[in-house]
Formats: structure tokens, C-alpha cells, sequence
């Protein structure tokens, strides 16, 4: 497909654009979050750093485009296994070994507090066809051994794992309009120690249907916008009574937004452990702080406006509560009986404790990486 364009300053270009074979998709945990990953028939690539970033995105000799030879004990990892074993790791070091220009170079790192060795993750599907280790790969994922990259599919040059996709299916079509019930794949392969090897791979008609079905996709994905730049722009004030007014819009929507939250929570649709205590804040904090000043007091804004939600909610031990006993008194003449008071004002505490101890063991689990 041809993709016509016109850039700001009127000059006109034509770019072409590909349909890809899709892959499989599994959805997996990695410590405490969910992943996807991509996969041809279990066979998936090994975890590298993103090829895009620039050299000064990348910490602890790391360099964009290298892929993991071995991280620990795990040789190729796939991107869930390479995660996996460095948040195991955590606050240590770690010896790992890169694929870099043809050399396999061996760096020592310090795995952070928060799990991270200082690099953005990306993996080697869609640039080669090296498969990569993957401990939670479906039973049958095929006899070609991690690290190895597949040049060709019966005889049908391929350069990543979409190429490898497509020609399976492409192989097997003769015999599917046969109504065979196996297929033989052969796989021409560079081993991870030089050498070449032809191997064979006998799939049934249910794998093959199953990988048949999925069709074709974009590049990067079912949304064809993931391809082009976005358009940023500097939200400001036209003037000081603008910047209130905005100011006034925001704050609305950030109380609407916590309301909603609490809903959500008694829905299901929200889980506790999605919230942050004083433990989790202080870091998200840390984090904020990096980027200057002005979002510095955007999160302080907006931890402000929780706080003020939270104190109007109708419980006894904060204002909400008091408030709902001030309109009792008034409507009826008389106060709340004391004993009432302190025994609605004591669930209330032990409420809010409750949930103040469990964001903040969620918080300090998850910093631990547990």
C-alpha cells in the first residue's frame, strides 16, 4: 500500500507501506505485570535494547540495538525470561553477556532497587529471526534451539519472525487444499555457535490453522497511526484568568476521576493493589521529580485534591463524617449520642488504618519486586 503525505511546509511524498503476517499473541506476568508477548507457533525472539533510543538512554555499557546472549544463567532470552531474571535480581549484580556487531562483549551491571539495569526493552521479531528462550512456551513449541536464527523456510529466504510466519503458511498451502492432516516444515538455521543445520518440523493441522487465522497486520500493530509522529503542542493560559479557569477544570476532573476510582473499586473493576499509599507516593515522587519542577507541582496539586476528596468521604474520623453529624444535630436539636459517636468514629479508624497498612505492604512489595 501506497501512503501519500504532505509535511508542514508543503512538500508532498509517497511512502509504501507493507502488510506483515500477525503473529500469536500470550498474555503472561512478569513479576507483578502483565505482558504480551509475540510468538510464531512458541517460538518467539530474544530481548534486546530498543534499536531506536540513543546511546545516552542506555546505562552500564549497554548500547541501542544489542541483543542479550545470556543475562544470569538464561542464554537468548526471550524479553518475559530476560525481565524475569533481572527483577530476580534486584539490588545485586549481574553478569550478562550482548550480541554487538558480531562480537558477543561481557558486561557486568547493577540490577537498581526498582529492578532496572538502565534500558529500554524491545526484542528481535520484527528485525531477525533469532528465536529466543522462553520458559512458558506452549507445549510443542518446536526443535530449533534458542539463540539460533532462521535464515529460511523451506527453501523461502525470511529476515524475522513475520517472514517465518508467512511462509509456514505459505508452505503448507498445497497440502492444506489437500486435506492433509501434517505438514513437514524444514527450517535452514545459523546454530549460536556459527555453524548451519537443516532441521525439520512436523506441525498438525490444528497449529497450522491456528497460525492461518491470525491473517495479516500493519507494521507496529493493528493501528495504522503507530506509524507516524504525533502532533505535540504546549497547552498554556492566553492569560492569569484563563490559567484559574483552566486551573478549576482540571481540579474538577481530578475529583470526579477519584470519586470514580472508589467506584470502580466496589465494582471489581479496580484492584486495591492499584492504589498508592504514603510508601508508593514518595517514590512516584522520586520519579516526577526528574522531570522538572512544573510536573513537581502537578503531582503535589493533584495529591491535594485526593486528600481533600477523601476527607469528604462520610466517615466519622475525617471532616465528611463531622460534617454529616453537624446536620443530624441541626435537623434534630440535639447532638449525636457520645456513644454512638465514639463507636462509628473507632470503625472509621480502623477502616482507614486497614487500608493505610495494605497500600503500604502493596507498595513496599512492589518496590521489593515480590
Amino acid at each position: 500500500m501506497s501512503l501519500g503525505y504532505e509535511s508542514r511546509d508543503g512538500v508532498h511524498g509517497e511512502v509504501e507501506i507493507r502488510p506483515e503476517a500477525a503473529l500469536m499473541h500470550e498474555r503472561v506476568m512478569v513479576a507483578d505485570r502483565e505482558m504480551t508477548i509475540e510468538h510464531v507457533l512458541g517460538m518467539t525472539g530474544a530481548m534486546m535494547v530498543h534499536p531506536d533510543v540513543t546511546e545516552a538512554e542506555t546505562q552500564q555499557g549497554l548500547k541501542p540495538g544489542d541483543a542479550f546472549a545470556r543475562i544470569g544463567g538464561v542464554a537468548w532470552p526471550s524479553i518475559v525470561d530476560g525481565i524475569g531474571v533481572i527483577r530476580a535480581n534486584t539490588g545485586k549484580a549481574l553478569s550478562i553477556e550482548v550480541l554487538r556487531d558480531g562480537e558477543i562483549v561481557s558486561l557486568d551491571v547493577k540490577v537498581d532497587g526498582e529492578g532496572k539495569v538502565g534500558f529500554y526493552p524491545h526484542v528481535t521479531t520484527g528485525t531477525r529471526a533469532r528465536v529466543g528462550t522462553w520458559s512458558g512456551a506452549p507445549e510443542g513449541s518446536g526443535p530449533i534451539p534458542s539463540g539460533s536464527v532462521i535464515e529460511a523456510v523451506d527453501y523461502v529466504t525470511v529476515a524475522d519472525m513475520h517472514d517465518v510466519a508467512r511462509a509456514i503458511v505459505g508452505t503448507t498451502d498445497e497440502g492444506w487444499r489437500n486435506g492433509d492432516e501434517t505438514f513437514v516444515v524444514t527450517f535452514a538455521v545459523v546454530l549460536p555457535d556459527g555453524s548451519r543445520d537443516v532441521i525439520e518440523w512436523e506441525l498438525d493441522r490444528a497449529r497450522v490453522g491456528a497460525m492461518r487465522s491470525l491473517g495479516y497486520q500493519w507494521p507496529g500493530g493493528e493501528q495504522l497511526d503507530l506509524l507516524l509522529l504525533p502532533v505535540q503542542t504546549i497547552d498554556k493560559a492566553a492569560n492569569p484568568l484563563d490559567a484559574i479557569d483552566r486551573g478549576l477544570h482540571e481540579s474538577r476532573r481530578v475529583m470526579l476521576q477519584t470519586y470514580l476510582t472508589f467506584l470502580r473499586l466496589f465494582q471489581g473493576t479496580v484492584k486495591v493493589e492499584h492504589l498508592k499509599g504514603p510508601v508508593g507516593i514518595a517514590h512516584l515522587g522520586t520519579i516526577i521529580a526528574e522531570e522538572g519542577w512544573v510536573k513537581v507541582l502537578f503531582f503535589l496539586a493533584l495529591i491535594s485534591i485526593n486528600l481533600a476528596v477523601i476527607n469528604f468521604l462520610p466517615l466519622p474520623i475525617v471532616d465528611g463524617g463531622q460534617f454529616l453529624m453537624l446536620c443530624y444535630e441541626w435537623v434534630r436539636g440535639r447532638p449525636v449520642p457520645v456513644g454512638f459517636q465514639n463507636a462509628v468514629t473507632m470503625m472509621g479508624l480502623v477502616v482507614i488504618g486497614s487500608m493505610f497498612l495494605l497500600v503500604t505492604f502493596n507498595d513496599i512489595r512492589s518496590l521489593l519486586g515480590l
